[in-house]
């Protein structure tokens, strides 16, 4: 019986004829782009065996690679990347050639169980400039690249090329006294600009407080030229002020060669993703109400070493992912911008949408918002209404009503900029977002509980939850082997019915156990109301986004 004859795969999609149209000519355009740059296309296998993706900087855990057995029963992987594959080519084929030059047109693949807008199968283009021993000018080199591909936009297009070196990072954690455990947790916490777990992390380190000082500002050392003056007031130490120097150096002569009206150079210090793949400057694109960065890219001098240490050559390069900017071009109008034909408006400026969590969070981030100055009318007078007008002072905003994991998916798909909700939800769902704030309210702990009178003698084999990965996770860690049960309603009867030894559940006053019979076992982490914001938008709109984080910040002081 066929069931799954007329559908695609999660995460594909089919393209009809008016969707090819448009992507041939963002392909056009961009391969006349980069063979007038003197670029050679090169194409990879789509299929690899595992270990060209199983190296030290690997940065494609094997779980997320769509993977198959060969006649000879050797794994294989669809290509989640370029880069590694034309690495390894550079290492082998290509090993006798000083310096090249390559660009690439393909598709790449990345299993994403249960992502929100899954995309599997990602069209993208980009280059590669390996060998060459000036590597300022090569860097440089791939950023005027990137900041030719947004004039092929129309000239209303709100664009960022955002440039960072991930030495600096690199640097700064060198100089911490801890394991190499911890400071993948504080790159983490760096790279979703999440301040209040990294002054956690932190603050249980032995060290230097002018160097923890400088990590904990890292998050939000971003923007435009007076970032570098805060990161030299900020960041100590000769060899890293150097690679500040020589950012700054970088970031002027962008900005000079930057003759785009509606295109900003803009610096992040706190680049902290794929620390063990890239070795220096790092480039990311972004383009207005696209949820997600256009251009990803930055030097990676080991990788090709890692193929084969004699054919060890500096490289540096990026992707652009070709879905995200053909969504650029919707109409035909815009499709002659491709043609260089100039479409020339102002950009209409941006109202910020903030999308809450309905109920006791909303009630307690419309509290928040008055406090700072806002008007909430339309709040409280909502009706059925979700969409609703915040008034303010210096800007408005759009608050959007929604449930805890739709707050997350809006904003992770940049409909909405920043979100408030729940580190419970953030912890079961995860997602792609900046962390921004701890807001202080919904105050509550994840636990472990069972029978009252228990704990010692109960053998936990099984777990009740409505949150099975924060229970996996935790138990995981423990390295114990429990199966899980997965609740929708009042976990607590679990127990008591015998369906299993214990719960993990969300623990307010703990009332409702003791009157069930139950008591806590052990906590698991404390829990409160979060400031997310999508990552482009923080990039987009960082002037009234900062305004509300220091405007909460400051209330939150208040009530210390």
């Amino acid at each position: 019986m066929k069931t799954y004859d007329l559908v695609t795969p999660a995460g594909t999609s089919d393209l009809l004829p008016p969707d090819v149209k448009k992507l041939r000519a963002v392909e056009r355009s961009l391969s006349e782009l980069f063979i007038k740059n003197g670029f050679a296309e090169i194409i990879t296998t789509e299929l690899e065996f595992l270990d060209v993706f199983n190296l030290k900087s690997r940065h494609f855990p094997p779980e997320g690679l769509y993977k198959a057995i060969d006649d000879k029963g050797r794994i294989l992987a669809l290509r989640p990347d370029s880069t590694m594959p034309i690495a390894r080519l550079a290492a082998s084929r290509l090993k006798a050639y000083a310096d090249l030059k390559l660009f690439y047109n393909q598709k790449v693949y990345r299993n994403s169980p249960g992502g929100r807008r899954r995309n599997d199968e990602m069209r993208q283009m980009g280059v590669e400039i390996i060998g060459f021993d000036d590597i300022y000018k090569s860097d440089f080199e791939a950023a005027g690249l990137a900041l030719d591909i947004f004039k092929l936009l129309p000239d209303n297009t709100k664009c960022i090329l955002e440039i960072g070196d991930i030495g600096i990072t690199k640097m700064l954690l060198d100089l911490l006294p801890t394991d190499g455990k911890t400071k993948e947790q504080i790159r983490n916490a760096i790279e979703s600009k999440n301040t209040p777990e990294l002054t956690d992390i932190l603050a249980g380190i032995d060290g230097s407080e002018k160097i923890k000082n400088a990590i904990k500002k890292l998050p939000r050392l971003f923007g435009s030229d007076s970032a570098f003056n805060n990161a030299f007031d900020i960041i100590d130490g000769e060899g890293i002020k150097e690679r500040i120097n020589k950012l700054r150096k970088f970031y002027l002569e962008l900005s000079k060669l930057n003759d785009r009206k509606n295109t900003s150079i803009t610096v992040d210090f706190g680049c902290a993703n794929k620390m063990d793949y890239y070795t220096g400057n790092v480039l990311r694109g972004f383009i207005e109400n696209a949820g997600e960065a256009v251009i990803n890219g930055g030097r990676y001098d080991n990788l090709i070493g890692e193929f084969d240490p004699d054919a060890a050559k500096p490289a540096t390069g990026f992707a652009v992912n070709i879905d995200i900017l053909v969504n650029a071009f919707e109409t035909e109008k815009q499709e002659d911008a491709l043609s260089n034909l100039s479409i020339s408006s102002d950009a209409p400026s941006h109202t910020l949408r903030i999308a809450l969590t309905k109920g006791r969070l909303e009630k307690n981030a419309v509290k928040l918002f008055e406090k700072i100055g806002f008007d909430c009318t339309e709040i409280h007078d909502k009706g059925r209404r979700l969409i609703l007008t915040v008034r303010g002072t210096d800007f408005s905003f759009e608050a959007v009503l929604a449930k805890p994991n739709d707050v997350i998916t809006y904003v992770e798909s940049g409909v909405c900029d920043l979100g408030i909700v729940g580190k419970d939800t953030i912890l079961e769902d995860g997602g792609k977002f900046f962390e921004m704030l701890d807001l202080g309210f919904g105050k509550c702990r994840f636990a472990v509980a069972g029978k009252a009178g228990q704990r010692e003698t109960t053998a936990i084999k099984t777990i009740a939850t409505k949150y099975p990965a924060v229970a996996r996770s935790y138990f995981d860690a423990l390295g114990a082997d429990i199966d899980i049960v997965k609740i929708e309603g009042s976990v607590e009867l679990a127990p008591l019915l015998g369906l299993s030894d214990a719960i993990v559940d969300i623990v307010e006053t703990g009332s409702t156990l003791v009157e069930n019979g139950l008591e806590v076992y052990d906590d698991i982490v404390n829990l409160s109301a979060r400031l997310i914001a999508n990552r482009v938008s923080l990039k987009m709109y960082s002037d009234n986004i900062k305004k509300l984080i220091r405007a909460i910040e400051a209330k939150q002081k208040e009530n210390l």
